[in-house]
């Protein structure tokens, strides 16, 4: 290290702006200007984008001023609101240490996966996609995924399993589960598993019934089985899934709650959101829990290619990393295509190729410093004008009830 390189990575890089924006399809993101340079993190907490973005502005007198080098500043952020058990704190957190962590490695020119140590995956991970929309039919579901198949190398798709339903299934919602499942499980690749979302759709009784009927058609796992009202029941759960993996995780926020879940029993899977956990430092700590519990970690994440490459740039570090989410042509960015022309979720990438997968299956670690990422500021400006119009959809039992979604 020449002492013009030493001397750089040692001075002070004082914070001088955050801004915060939306882009489509319902993302919103953060800036964080520096003397030094500038990058952006994902702050995104679904249908409370104005509510971060108010929160992203209110709060960035904590960080003017102080100096971008010390990554520690959104953990201390954390530790000085009184409320930060909150996603919504937890998130606006979780973006601008993303953004400080993408300054530092472009400023050191390495990847962050060097400063977290170094790979571990050296070949890289794989990544699963989305297919069959929110509730899925059998012929629909099929269709999308071989569409996907045919389009990526993927080695695993995943899907909503059911729709909303009660305590008890009356409205042939198990029914059409297992015929979902069935249409896959011959239609699909001998190299391709599917997994099943749950979503939080389902009461304890439900849930059992659910796992029963997808037994046979052997899921790679069953996401969210219950609410996490009922985390309690998850052990048990667990237990009569006789071996299909239970993942969960997206709907917590602290380490604590992560750990509670692995020690109990619990759980196959950990599926931390590295937004809604605070940040790169949380995610990096429940990764360090599932490796202690000998489980594994597949973070959630239906958000940005930048959440993304923060989760990609953690995980390939993690001996129980295994598989990532990719949102890519999920179900909610059609509209936003329509309106953006382009993919929204690749739009303010120049560097769009370091997200293919190899013939093997696995994206590379990309070479470049930082997230890796080569940010288009041009198209993020255009984006950053084009009003989101993502909404969440309200589910409804026949007996008129509001369900869980």
């Amino acid at each position: 290290m020449n002492s013009d390189f030493h001397s750089d990575h040692l001075h002070p890089n004082p914070i001088k702006a955050i801004e915060a924006f939306t882009i489509p399809p319902r993302f919103a993101l953060v800036r964080v200007i520096t003397e030094a340079g500038e990058s952006y993190g994902d702050i995104t907490l679904e249908s409370h984008t104005e509510t971060v973005i108010t929160l992203a502005h209110d709060i960035a007198s904590f960080f003017i001023g102080k100096d971008a080098n010390r990554i520690t500043l959104a953990q201390e952020f954390l530790s000085h609101d009184f409320y930060s058990n909150s996603p919504v704190q937890r998130s606006v957190a979780a973006g601008i240490e993303t953004a400080l962590w993408d300054i530092l490695g472009r400023r050191l020119q390495t990847p962050l996966y060097q400063l977290f140590g170094g790979l571990l995956h050296t070949k890289g991970l794989p990544y699963y996609r989305w297919v069959g929309g929110n509730v899925p039919e059998p012929d629909s579901a099929v269709e999308q995924a071989l569409k996907v198949i045919e389009e990526t190398n993927v080695c695993a798709i995943k899907l909503n399993a059911c729709p909303a339903m009660g305590p008890i299934d009356v409205h042939g919602g198990i029914k059409q589960a297992r015929e979902v499942a069935k249409a896959l499980s011959e239609a699909l690749p001998s190299h391709v598993s599917a997994a099943y979302d749950g979503h939080g759709r389902l009461k304890p009784p439900t849930a059992r019934r659910l796992i029963d009927a997808l037994r046979p058609y052997e899921p790679l796992f069953i996401e969210e089985p219950v609410e996490p009202a009922y985390e309690h029941e998850l052990p048990a759960i667990r237990q009569m899934a006789g071996g299909i993996p239970i993942a969960t995780g997206e709907r917590m926020y602290c380490s604590s709650d992560f750990f509670r879940l692995a020690a109990n029993k619990g759980v196959d899977i950990l599926q931390p959101d590295m937004v809604h956990v605070g940040g790169i430092i949380n995610l990096r700590r429940i990764a360090s829990i599932a490796d202690a519990a000998g489980i594994g970690i597949a973070p959630h994440c239906p958000l940005s290619a930048i959440a993304f490459m923060g989760i990609y740039q953690s995980m390939v570090t993690s001996r129980s990393a295994f598989l990532l989410e990719c949102a890519d042509g999920i179900h909610y960015n059609d509209q936003a295509a329509q309106e953006l022309g382009e993919n929204p979720w690749l739009f303010y990438i120049k560097n769009k190729e370091i997200f293919e997968l190899g013939e093997d299956g696995l994206m590379a670690p990309p070479p470049g410093p930082g997230l890796g990422i080569d940010f288009d500021t041009e198209a993020l400006q255009k984006g950053s004008k084009v009003p989101i119009s993502w909404k969440r959809k309200s589910h409804y039992l026949k007996t008129g009830l509001l369900a869980r979604s």
